[in-house]
Protein backbone atom coordinates (compact mmCIF):
# COMPACT_ATOMS: atom_id res chain seq x y z
CA UNK A 1 0.00 0.00 0.00
CA UNK A 2 1.27 3.42 -0.95
CA UNK A 3 1.05 6.31 1.48
CA UNK A 4 2.35 9.83 1.64
CA UNK A 5 4.37 10.86 4.66
CA UNK A 6 3.44 14.15 6.38
CA UNK A 7 6.46 16.07 5.09
CA UNK A 8 5.75 15.00 1.52
CA UNK A 9 2.09 15.95 1.99
CA UNK A 10 3.09 19.40 3.28
CA UNK A 11 5.35 19.82 0.24
CA UNK A 12 2.48 18.84 -2.06
CA UNK A 13 0.31 21.37 -0.25
CA UNK A 14 2.86 24.08 -1.00
CA UNK A 15 3.07 22.92 -4.62
CA UNK A 16 -0.70 23.13 -4.83
CA UNK A 17 -0.67 26.72 -3.56
CA UNK A 18 1.98 27.55 -6.19
CA UNK A 19 -0.17 26.04 -8.93
CA UNK A 20 -3.10 28.10 -7.67
CA UNK A 21 -1.02 31.30 -7.74
CA UNK A 22 -0.01 30.43 -11.31
CA UNK A 23 -3.72 30.24 -12.28
CA UNK A 24 -3.65 26.48 -12.77
CA UNK A 25 -6.63 25.80 -10.54
CA UNK A 26 -7.45 22.32 -11.80
CA UNK A 27 -3.93 21.08 -11.14
CA UNK A 28 -3.82 22.82 -7.74
CA UNK A 29 -7.04 21.12 -6.73
CA UNK A 30 -5.88 17.70 -7.97
CA UNK A 31 -2.56 17.92 -6.12
CA UNK A 32 -4.22 19.14 -2.93
CA UNK A 33 -6.86 16.42 -3.02
CA UNK A 34 -4.09 13.82 -3.39
CA UNK A 35 -2.29 15.20 -0.33
CA UNK A 36 -5.39 15.84 1.80
CA UNK A 37 -5.71 12.43 3.50
CA UNK A 38 -2.13 12.56 4.81
CA UNK A 39 -2.46 16.22 5.81
CA UNK A 40 -5.71 15.58 7.69
CA UNK A 41 -4.39 12.47 9.39
CA UNK A 42 -0.80 13.46 10.23
CA UNK A 43 -0.28 17.12 9.34
CA UNK A 44 -0.02 20.03 11.72
CA UNK A 45 -3.21 22.00 12.20
CA UNK A 46 -1.68 24.96 10.33
CA UNK A 47 -1.13 22.80 7.22
CA UNK A 48 -4.67 21.47 7.52
CA UNK A 49 -6.08 24.98 7.60
CA UNK A 50 -3.91 26.04 4.66
CA UNK A 51 -5.02 23.00 2.69
CA UNK A 52 -8.70 23.72 3.26
CA UNK A 53 -8.14 27.39 2.42
CA UNK A 54 -6.41 26.50 -0.85
CA UNK A 55 -9.25 24.17 -1.83
CA UNK A 56 -11.77 26.90 -1.02
CA UNK A 57 -9.87 29.38 -3.18
CA UNK A 58 -9.85 26.85 -6.02
CA UNK A 59 -13.63 26.50 -5.72
CA UNK A 60 -14.01 30.28 -5.74
CA UNK A 61 -11.85 30.49 -8.84
CA UNK A 62 -14.01 27.88 -10.56
CA UNK A 63 -17.15 29.80 -9.57
CA UNK A 64 -15.64 32.96 -11.05
CA UNK A 65 -14.81 31.09 -14.27
CA UNK A 66 -18.44 29.90 -14.51
CA UNK A 67 -19.64 33.47 -14.14
CA UNK A 68 -17.22 34.73 -16.79
CA UNK A 69 -18.22 31.95 -19.19
CA UNK A 70 -21.87 32.85 -18.73
CA UNK A 71 -21.23 36.56 -19.32
CA UNK A 72 -19.26 35.78 -22.48
CA UNK A 73 -22.09 33.55 -23.70
CA UNK A 74 -19.96 30.40 -23.73
CA UNK A 75 -22.28 28.47 -21.43
CA UNK A 76 -26.01 28.20 -20.92
CA UNK A 77 -27.99 29.19 -17.83
CA UNK A 78 -27.17 25.82 -16.25
CA UNK A 79 -23.83 27.33 -15.24
CA UNK A 80 -25.58 29.26 -12.47
CA UNK A 81 -26.29 26.02 -10.61
CA UNK A 82 -22.69 24.91 -11.20
CA UNK A 83 -21.50 28.26 -9.88
CA UNK A 84 -23.71 27.92 -6.79
CA UNK A 85 -22.37 24.41 -6.23
CA UNK A 86 -18.80 25.76 -6.30
CA UNK A 87 -19.72 28.57 -3.90
CA UNK A 88 -21.39 26.16 -1.47
CA UNK A 89 -18.37 23.84 -1.61
CA UNK A 90 -16.08 26.81 -0.95
CA UNK A 91 -18.20 27.73 2.06
CA UNK A 92 -17.79 24.24 3.54
CA UNK A 93 -14.04 24.30 2.97
CA UNK A 94 -13.74 27.80 4.45
CA UNK A 95 -15.49 26.53 7.58
CA UNK A 96 -13.02 23.63 7.87
CA UNK A 97 -10.20 26.14 7.44
CA UNK A 98 -11.65 28.45 10.09
CA UNK A 99 -11.98 25.53 12.52
CA UNK A 100 -8.31 24.62 12.02
CA UNK A 101 -7.03 28.19 12.34
CA UNK A 102 -9.19 28.75 15.44
CA UNK A 103 -7.40 25.84 17.13
CA UNK A 104 -4.01 27.50 16.68
CA UNK A 105 -5.36 31.07 16.96
CA UNK A 106 -3.86 32.23 13.67
CA UNK A 107 -5.49 35.64 13.54
CA UNK A 108 -4.01 36.63 10.19
CA UNK A 109 -5.37 33.55 8.41
CA UNK A 110 -8.70 33.76 10.27
CA UNK A 111 -9.06 37.31 9.05
CA UNK A 112 -8.68 36.13 5.44
CA UNK A 113 -11.01 33.16 5.94
CA UNK A 114 -13.78 35.24 7.48
CA UNK A 115 -13.47 37.87 4.76
CA UNK A 116 -13.86 35.24 2.06
CA UNK A 117 -16.66 33.57 3.97
CA UNK A 118 -18.58 36.84 4.22
CA UNK A 119 -18.14 37.44 0.49
CA UNK A 120 -19.30 33.93 -0.41
CA UNK A 121 -22.33 34.13 1.89
CA UNK A 122 -23.25 37.46 0.29
CA UNK A 123 -23.30 35.73 -3.11
CA UNK A 124 -25.49 32.86 -1.93
CA UNK A 125 -29.23 33.33 -1.44
CA UNK A 126 -30.56 33.02 2.10
CA UNK A 127 -27.13 33.12 3.74
CA UNK A 128 -27.34 36.65 5.10
CA UNK A 129 -27.15 35.71 8.79
CA UNK A 130 -24.01 33.67 8.09
CA UNK A 131 -22.64 36.62 6.10
CA UNK A 132 -23.23 38.99 8.98
CA UNK A 133 -21.61 36.60 11.46
CA UNK A 134 -18.57 36.13 9.20
CA UNK A 135 -18.29 39.89 8.71
CA UNK A 136 -18.44 40.42 12.47
CA UNK A 137 -15.71 37.82 13.00
CA UNK A 138 -13.63 39.50 10.27
CA UNK A 139 -13.94 42.85 12.09
CA UNK A 140 -12.90 41.18 15.36
CA UNK A 141 -9.83 39.64 13.71
CA UNK A 142 -9.05 42.94 12.03
CA UNK A 143 -9.10 44.76 15.36
CA UNK A 144 -6.88 42.06 16.91
CA UNK A 145 -4.36 42.53 14.12
CA UNK A 146 -4.51 46.31 14.50
CA UNK A 147 -3.95 46.07 18.27
CA UNK A 148 -1.03 43.69 17.88
CA UNK A 149 0.91 45.91 15.51
CA UNK A 150 3.27 48.14 17.44
CA UNK A 151 4.30 51.31 15.64
CA UNK A 152 8.07 50.79 15.66
CA UNK A 153 8.77 53.99 13.75
CA UNK A 154 7.38 56.07 16.63
CA UNK A 155 9.93 54.55 19.01
CA UNK A 156 12.75 55.28 16.57
CA UNK A 157 11.65 58.88 16.17
CA UNK A 158 11.38 59.35 19.93
CA UNK A 159 14.91 57.97 20.40
CA UNK A 160 16.33 60.25 17.70
CA UNK A 161 14.67 63.30 19.25
CA UNK A 162 15.85 62.33 22.73
CA UNK A 163 19.41 61.77 21.53
CA UNK A 164 19.50 65.20 19.86
CA UNK A 165 18.38 66.98 23.02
Amino acid sequence: EQSIDPIHAAALSLLSRIYFEMDNCKRAKAVMKAAMPAIIQHGHTFFQGEAWLTLAKCCLSEAKDCLLDEKEGKQSGGEVSVQMRHLKRALVELQHSADAFEKIQDVKRLREVYYLKAQVCHSLPRHFSQRNLAAQRFREMNSRVAKSIRPVWVDVLVQVVQNNE
